[in-house]
């Protein structure tokens, strides 16, 4: 029996001690009132600017630690914001985002590697309207102490996730669009 005792002993505490040394990237929390998150879409007449007024985002990311390091974004597709109300509805419409059958869009990030100049880029997947797309979000970050800020963008296109497409329209619009972002984040 006491044998037994202490053999449970020893694998609880190498458990317990494998599991504190595990390094983890740090976690921060963004400034909500702050960050933007924006797109251009080019139409023949000029381009096509919206933002999105709720997004949130889990960010566990150090530069030092990147195979720890995820990133999960969550926008509110119901907050998109366009300066025309006409296109604004139909953008929120059931035949391009479908904000009420799909109120939020998510990204997932499976990797984040560092490039040669310094930027970095994070692989993962986008879910939009119940399709789930590969995409890489292209991104520069400055970390001071507990504060971090980050830019970067991605390359979209529509027919990839169902969205709006030229028979939905009387304005053509590219099928590819740029997002972009600027993110303020404090650590947690």
């Amino acid at each position: 029996m006491y044998l037994k005792t202490t053999l449970l002993t020893v694998v609880a505490y190498a458990i317990l001690f494998s599991t504190y040394n595990k390094a983890i990237a740090a976690e921060w929390i963004i400034d909500k009132n702050r960050s933007q998150l924006e797109f251009t879409i080019q139409s023949p007449s000029s381009p096509m600017k919206g933002y999105f007024e709720d997004f949130d985002a889990v960010i566990d990311f150090d530069p030092n630690m990147l195979s720890q390091s995820a990133i999960e974004i969550i926008i509110q597709t119901g907050t998109l914001k366009l300066e025309n109300a006409q296109h604004q509805s139909l953008a929120l419409s059931k035949d391009w985002l479908d904000s009420l059958g799909f109120p939020e869009a998510q990204f997932q990030s499976t990797s984040i590697i560092k490039t040669d100049n310094g930027d970095f880029i994070s692989n993962g997947f986008l879910t939009l309207k119940n399709a789930r797309q590969p995409i890489a979000i292209n991104f520069t970050v400055t970390i001071k102490d507990t504060y971090a800020y980050a830019e970067g963008s991605a390359q979209l296109f529509r027919s990839q996730f169902g969205v709006g497409g030229p028979e939905n329209t009387n304005i053509p619009l590219a099928d590819d669009f740029n997002v972009t972002f600027k993110i303020h984040a404090n650590q947690r």
